[in-house]
């Protein structure tokens, strides 16, 4: 067998950096066949072979754009390969539901960061040889979209009155749009506008850019919730409650209840992020998300409207299939969802703060509203077990062990884009 290796990955990740955290997985693909590896920016469709499998490894996060760029080229059956690093598993989940809005045949190997041999990938890229020869890995069924039908449960949750007065009176700012890697994220905004009652205000990231360099560098540091002992990034904290700052007042002259901000375009123009004015802003209330994902933060509003509970916007990152665990990080988390908290760099770029909360443990569920009309919901029930620290991750993560085998394979089996909302309560849908 002849592997060969589409490399996909961000410019925020070098190539040294991305492999060598793979290097038991590289070492493991070429015991099993001749392995290529070609970055994605070099790939030059081939003729057919039988003798060969074209692999495509979604490496890190924000891939999306690109894999979408070549998907018209990569021989079909395309087959999909992710681990529990550099969101390498969350970017694949959001280009497995565009694939299957396509209706494109495909196949997802996740590897586990606890896997301990790789005959079980050995065997599943022999299956797939096999599978396409006779034409065709899967059909595509009902079971490669969100598993939990639109039907009642979510129909009651829009119909109780906390629900609906809450979204009838909300105002949705979007600021700058939504990042580019949702490839499958799309909303009809005039819909919802008008199913639901909501507003949405769409804000140009000139006008927070402006403003955000508008204000004197020397921020107070009491803006801090309790528990802060490190000072020792005062610039890069200070900075990130200007951030604050510009966000609040934003929210003030559009009169928002709830925000999504495409915040990496943050990185350059200001050298800061916006993790923690998120953080403080779901703390007052006026619930917040990142990468301008619409179907997250209105997961989040259901979630708030439900309970008044903040929640946590995450990247599904690695998972064990013996254990039914499912991790999750991101680099923003309420204050409020944590027993304490550290303030390191942004994950992906090193710049500013990230947020690396050692997040509360006990019940919660795992819960998304996706879909152009917002009408499909996702929810399984799980418990928060611990707090890990996997260098390759974004700054909060945790670990969930949801219930059974069912659970987790509807996880995985479901389509709902790249990220989940968890939530610190039951999400019931009755």
């Amino acid at each position: 067998m002849e592997i060969e290796l589409i490399l996909f990955r961000s410019p925020m990740h070098d190539r040294a950096s991305v492999l060598s955290s793979r290097h038991s997985l590289l070492a493991g693909l070429r015991t099993i066949g001749g392995l290529t590896v070609t970055e994605s920016t070099d790939y030059k469709p081939s003729e057919p072979d039988s003798e060969r499998i074209t692999i495509c490894f979604i490496s890190t996060g924000g891939t999306e754009e690109s894999f979408l760029k070549l998907a018209s080229v990569i021989p079909d059956p395309i087959v999909l390969l992710c681990d529990g690093y550099h969101n390498s598993l969350a970017a694949s989940l959001e280009i497995c539901t565009w694939l299957s809005q396509q209706k494109r045949e495909y196949e997802l190997i996740n590897v586990p960061t606890d896997y301990k041999d790789l005959d079980f990938l050995s065997l599943k890229l022999s299956c797939i040889q096999i599978k396409a020869l006779m034409g065709g890995i899967m059909p595509i069924t009902p079971s490669r979209v969100p598993t939990a039908s639109p039907g009642q449960s979510l129909q009651s949750i829009y119909s109780s009155d906390k629900v609906a007065d809450y979204l009838r009176r909300s105002t949705i700012g979007i600021i700058g749009g939504e990042s580019s890697w949702l490839i499958s994220s799309e909303v009809d905004t005039d819909y919802i506008k008008e199913r639901f009652g909501a507003g949405f205000v769409y804000i140009d990231m000139g006008e927070i850019i402006s403003n955000y360099n508008s204000l004197p560098e020397e921020m107070p540091l009491t803006s801090l919730p309790e528990g802060v002992t490190d000072c020792s990034r005062e610039k890069e904290i200070r900075d990130a409650l200007r951030m604050y700052k510009v966000l609040s007042d934003v929210c003030e002259k559009y009169s928002l209840t709830a925000l999504t901000i495409k915040c990496f375009d943050l990185l350059e123009t200001c050298c800061t992020t916006a993790c923690m004015a998120l953080a403080f802003l779901n703390d007052r209330g006026i619930v917040s998300g990142c990468e301008g994902d619409i179907p997250a933060l209105w997961t989040m509003m259901v979630g708030y409207a439900l309970t008044g509970k903040s929640s946590f916007m995450a990247n599904p990152s690695s998972s064990s299939e013996d254990e039914y665990t499912i991790d999750f990080a991101h680099c923003t988390v309420p204050f409020s969802m944590t027993r304490s908290y550290a303030l390191p760099s942004h994950f992906e770029s090193g710049i500013g703060v990230g947020i690396e909360g050692d997040i509360n443990l006990g019940p919660c569920s795992i819960v998304k509203i996706s879909g152009r009309k917002l009408d499909t919901i996702y929810s399984i029930n799980g418990k928060i077990v611990t707090n890990t620290r996997i260098p390759q991750r974004c700054r909060s993560q945790i670990r969930i062990q949801v219930n059974d085998k069912t659970d987790y394979d509807s996880f995985f089996s479901s389509r709902f884009g790249n990220h989940v909302i968890v939530t610190p309560f039951i999400f019931n849908q009755d």
